[in-house]
């Protein structure tokens, strides 16, 4: 039963292609689908119609070249054309399915190997490449300062010593773009260095002077806004 619905639907698709050799495998389908609604376990994709459509047009060849030998008749120059044109286009339409899989693998591995790396560039942009992708470290509050001067009202404590000349170099030029005097420069790094690993910044000297002095319990006052680093005027 099988093998005489596949001779109709290759004789259907044969048909079919004298009416319009253009037409595509994928009309093709849906219209052998429309006229054999009941074909029980027969595929009817695409591809399953044009192999069984290839192996009887093969077989048709073969045969009317045994025909042409016996009656001494050869196949037309228009015949061999054809059928070379329906076994590449079979042949092109079985690599491609296999292919598929493959191709798609690679472009995806490809694609994260770039995103992995464009990801990487980013994450080692410097200030000095990308300044608008830089964020500075935090300043510290600054004390309030006596009237008139530009002194703090708290004192401030010295500190002497020699660092390597290439840190040297990177906190001049840290300094320099942040306008800081080196006083200042130091509260950033100490400041920012011991608040590593810690929920809260460590309290500056004015901050614990001034809880103790309002340390009479939960309503004492909260500490005065220190100004912030858009106030501060750099000194040398």
């Amino acid at each position: 039963m099988d093998q005489d619905i596949q001779g109709q639907i290759v004789q259907f698709v044969a048909d079919l292609k004298k009416e319009d050799e253009k037409i595509g495998w994928a009309e093709i389908a849906e219209r052998v689908k429309a006229k054999f609604p009941k074909v029980g376990k027969v595929s009817l994709t695409a591809n399953a119609i044009r192999k069984r459509y290839n192996a009887w047009l093969m077989e048709s060849e073969g045969s009317k070249k045994s025909d042409s030998k016996k009656q001494g008749e050869i196949i037309t120059p228009q015949v061999k054309e054809q059928l070379r044109q329906e076994l590449m286009e079979g042949v092109r339409a079985y690599i491609e399915e296999c292919l598929k899989g493959v191709v798609e693998g690679i472009c995806i591995e490809v694609s994260e190997r770039v995103f992995q790396e464009r990801f990487s560039n980013f994450q080692n942009l410097t200030r000095e490449v990308s300044p608008e992708l830089y964020e500075y470290p935090p300043s510290p509050p600054l004390p309030e300062t006596v009237e008139g001067t530009r002194r703090h009202t708290v004192a401030r404590g010295k500190l002497a010593g020699t660092v390597d000349a290439a840190l040297l170099e990177l906190f001049e030029s840290e300094r320099k773009k942040r306008g800081y005097n080196v006083s200042r420069m130091l509260d950033v790094v100490l400041w920012n260095y011991f608040a590593i690993g810690k929920p809260t910044k460590p309290s500056l000297s004015f901050e614990r002077k001034y809880k103790d002095e309002n340390s009479g319990g939960s309503d004492a006052p909260e500490p005065p806004n220190a100004p912030d680093d858009s106030t501060f005027v750099p000194h040398s």
